[in-house]
């Protein structure tokens, strides 16, 4: 089983995390079936931009959050 994740930022500047199985998107929908089973639905209206891979600057400036990523 591999972990997927995915950094979703919301229009607000919020950065929300989650760890996935499986993830599937379109040109409306953000679709997640989250590592506990459940299914998140989000539309991309609210996002700012979302993104399957790690943030360029999470290794260098934050060392506490690059310790909590699956490599």
């Amino acid at each position: 089983m591999n972990k997927i994740k995915v950094n979703v930022r919301w229009w607000d500047s919020y950065l929300e995390v989650f760890d996935c199985l499986e993830v599937r998107f379109g040109c409306d929908l953000l679709w997640l079936r989250l590592l506990e089973g459940s299914n998140r639905h989000i539309p991309l209206r609210h996002v700012r931009w979302f993104s399957l891979s790690q943030e360029s600057h999470e290794e260098r400036l934050f060392p506490e959050v690059s310790q909590h990523v699956e490599r």
